[in-house]
């Protein structure tokens, strides 16, 4: 699924603390006010996110507005939106993401487990 979703943006948020920021994100970036698309969010830390597009031309679109600001009922949330470094993949950046678009979707969170091997005596 994430595969789908090959064309990234990083997107740094101005203010760390707005609630739901996640949510507030895929809406406006699946938006006409971001020229956006279908996409997916992962926020890290509340200060920055990484939205994944479905397609090349959503991600160009976006990347050619000049202003990305999101309001909210305690002012403006400005965003500031760049390709991201290369190498980097959102899986790298954020530890969980929220499949956008899509009703009743929870959240998908990525496990990462260790495992030591341990030989028993015979």
């Amino acid at each position: 699924m994430a595969e789908a979703y090959s064309f990234s943006l990083l997107v740094e948020l101005e203010n760390h603390d707005v609630p739901k920021v996640q949510n507030k994100l895929i809406k406006y970036f699946q938006s006409k006010k971001s020229h956006g698309g279908d996409c997916l969010v992962e926020v890290s830390n509340g200060q920055r996110a990484v939205v994944r597009f479905r397609t090349e031309e959503a991600r160009q679109k976006v990347l050619g507005k000049q202003v990305h600001e999101i309001k909210l009922d305690q002012g403006v949330l400005k965003l500031t939106v760049r390709l991201p470094p290369d190498g980097v993949t959102s899986s790298q950046e954020t530890p969980s993401a929220v499949n956008s678009g899509k009703p009743n979707t929870g959240k998908l969170v990525e496990n990462k487990f260790s495992f030591t091997t341990a030989t028993w005596p015979r």
